[in-house]
């Protein structure tokens, strides 16, 4: 599959929320957090980064929260993800295997109809899937078509479409100040949709910039400002008793939160019972278990 995808207003809302919104209060970090060998006269040291570098590794860092589990080293794919109430494993009924099935095999003939290559792809629970080149506008235009006729949805605003619109003229124009390639498509929705290689980094920075320019981060609001400073607090003094390594980060704005080293498996296993403590799982729900 190609590593670019298209982007439509989820995309547009989304990335915008992350350069807007800060983050909460503490999340983990392999790159500004101290180390264990670092002795104590680290913890507590601070750190103040930018808005658009604070928003960023706030959204970078989500995924090293303590119940993400991946902390602990473990491969996303090792992760189990059938666990639901009492550790009792999912398992699809019938009915949503076959609507679910059902969907996919009548989009594999919308493909064939159309000439366009796909792969279906069966996974561990019996649902269907299709893989196809995310780049190929005729596909993605097929693929519109098919769904937008199978579950009919009202009509965009007309307001929507052109805020997104609007949005990706300053993609654009930052993509082609920094002479990187892309497409520009409008799907049967009205949708306009920038695609670019989302592994060219130099890509990836003109449109980070885009974003900042067209959402720049807010300040948090006086109730985020305490909330954070009360989180933070209640988090650190845990950290200092378990002797906990940390980092207090800011950004120019007021976004406040705490990074440690997530790459230690001491630390990861202080930082993990930290938060079993604060933030005890309710009863009646189970942590996955991870596969070696």
């Amino acid at each position: 599959m190609s590593s670019s995808m298209s982007l439509k207003m989820a995309a547009t809302l989304a990335l915008s929320i992350a350069l807007a919104s800060g983050g909460l209060a503490a999340c983990g970090s392999d790159t500004s957090a101290t180390t264990a060998t670092e002795a104590s006269e680290a913890v507590n040291s601070t750190d103040v980064v930018s808005a658009e570098a604070g928003a960023a590794a706030r959204d970078r860092m989500a995924a090293a929260q303590p119940d993400s589990k991946l902390a602990s080293g473990a491969a996303a794919d090792s992760i189990a993800v059938d666990c639901g109430l009492d550790g009792e494993p999912y398992v699809p009924t019938a009915e949503e295997l076959a609507a679910n099935n059902g969907d996919t095999s009548a989009f594999a003939a919308a493909f064939d109809a159309a000439g366009i290559a796909y792969t279906t792809i069966t996974d561990d629970f019996g649902f269907t899937y299709l893989e196809y080149d995310y780049d190929d506008a005729a596909a993605r235009t097929a693929a519109d078509a098919f769904w937008n006729e199978r579950y009919p949805v009202e009509p965009p605003l007309q307001a929507d479409l052109d805020q997104v619109r609007s949005d990706n003229d300053v993609i654009a124009a930052a993509l082609d100040g920094a002479g990187i390639a892309y497409t520009r498509t409008t799907d049967v929705a009205g949708w306009d949709m920038i695609v670019w290689d989302y592994e060219d980094q130099a890509a990836q920075d003109a449109v980070n910039a885009a974003y900042a320019e067209l959402y720049p981060p807010q300040p948090p609001s006086a109730e985020d400002l305490a909330y954070m400073a009360a989180e933070n607090d209640k988090l650190a003094a845990a950290f200092d008793a378990a002797g906990v390594p940390y980092t207090m980060v800011s950004d120019e704005v007021g976004w406040s939160w705490i990074e440690w080293d997530f790459e230690d498996p001491a630390i990861v296993a202080a930082v993990d019972a930290v938060y079993n403590e604060l933030y005890p799982v309710a009863p009646g729900f189970v942590d996955c278990p991870i596969e070696d």
